[in-house]
């Protein structure tokens, strides 16, 4: 009976100690300041040409640009909206976008690497009376989800405390039980 009773206890103890941990990567810095610069000026029909600092991709990856935005704009000479780039060994990139005849607005232009999942954007503002207002955004790199328990650790104390207690009551209910059997014979 003591063993069953020390194995139950290892049991509960055990499974008390094997509490999942959070899970932790280390993210790759992006580049430090604006992930893209823009040369022109955003007017209607204007070609800009967009370049992509080292390090916003991984080298060497394919990564999406996607312009989103009133009418079509062609990007590299090509009508679309979206197309797929390759990086340069040093993870930067370029890109020739030219903005519609009767650009109004705001256009927005993204890149994604394929692989790596790094992201960058800008927003090309344009007026046609004023300079167009060029705004880059910082890169971003993904980000690992949170795996772990996020409840506080007295708690998850006080809950083992709890289960071994209720563990002794059980050992010592079947003690009693069995010798009170014992005795009736």
């Amino acid at each position: 009976m003591f063993k069953k009773s020390l194995a139950i206890f290892a049991i509960a103890a055990a499974s008390f100690f094997a509490l999942a941990a959070p899970a932790d990567a280390v993210t790759p810095y992006p580049p430090a300041g604006p992930c893209a610069t823009v040369s022109g000026t955003a007017a209607p029909g204007a070609t800009l040409a967009v370049a992509f600092s080292d390090g916003c991709f991984a080298p060497d990856e394919q990564y999406d640009v996607t312009v989103t935005g009133a009418g079509t704009v062609m990007l590299d000479g090509v009508a679309t909206a979206s197309m797929r780039k390759a990086a340069t060994s040093s993870g930067g990139g370029a890109l020739q976008v030219t903005l519609p005849q009767d650009a109004t607005g705001s256009y927005v232009v993204a890149a994604v690497g394929v692989a790596s999942q790094r992201s960058c954007s800008l927003t090309l503002d344009v007026v046609s009376s004023h300079p167009a207002v060029v705004t880059p955004t910082a890169a971003t790199t993904p980000v690992l989800a949170s795996t772990g328990y996020d409840v506080p650790m007295p708690a998850l104390l006080s809950a083992g405390g709890l289960i071994l207690i209720g563990a002794a009551i059980a050992l010592a209910m079947a003690r009693r039980a069995r010798s009170g059997a014992n005795r009736s014979r």
